[in-house]
Order: structure tokens, then sequence, then C-alpha cells
């Protein structure tokens, strides 16, 4: 939704994007789309893994992170027909709060 406040305007957001190198424009496209979501650019960034996840999904570790969370699946629900929302709060060791991992298939 271009001109909505960036989520990440009252909560540092970090966003961290991790894909597979299929070798094309896709992560780069859907790190601008993650760019409108928090405050600074140099909080969205890209890693490349060998893991496949099953489903696309989004991951975050503390309830405060819960809206940008839900806010990153719904504006990649655009590009994706579902994005699901996952709670990692049992995850240890627990990554700072503000970070979200978006993990695409």
């Amino acid at each position: 939704m271009p001109g909505s406040p960036a989520i990440g305007a009252t909560t540092p957001g970090h966003v961290v994007l991790h894909t597979r190198d299929f070798g094309d424009t896709l992560p780069a496209s859907l790190e601008q789309i993650l760019r409108t979501l928090v405050p600074a650019p140099e909080r969205v960034e890209t890693r490349f893994v060998d893991l496949a996840v099953a489903a696309d999904q989004v991951r975050y570790f503390h309830a405060g992170d819960a809206p940008l969370a839900r806010a990153v699946a719904e504006r990649l629900g655009a590009v994706f027909d579902e994005v699901a929302v996952r709670d990692f709060g049992h995850y240890r060791p627990r990554p700072p709060a503000g970070l979200v991992e978006v993990w695409i298939r």
C-alpha cells in the first residue's frame, strides 16, 4: 500500500528475507516491498539458504513484533497466494526484539 506509514516507525523493525538462490530478481523485488514497512532501508536484508520450507511464512520471536509480522505477511500476500504468520517465541536462543524473518519456499 503506497503511502502507508512504515509499521516500524513505532518499533525498530528488522526484516530478514530467507530464500533459496534461484538466480532471478524475486529477492530484490521482495526487498523493495519489505522496505516500505520499516523506517530504514538498511533494516531489510536477504540471506540465501539451502533449506526449503514447506510454506511461505513470516516468523516473529517476541509478542511485540506480531503487528510487524502480520503487516509483512499481508503485504507479501499480494505476491504469493498465502503467507502464514508463525509465533517462534519458543525458539532459543531468542533473537533481539524487532526481528522478523520471512521464509520463502
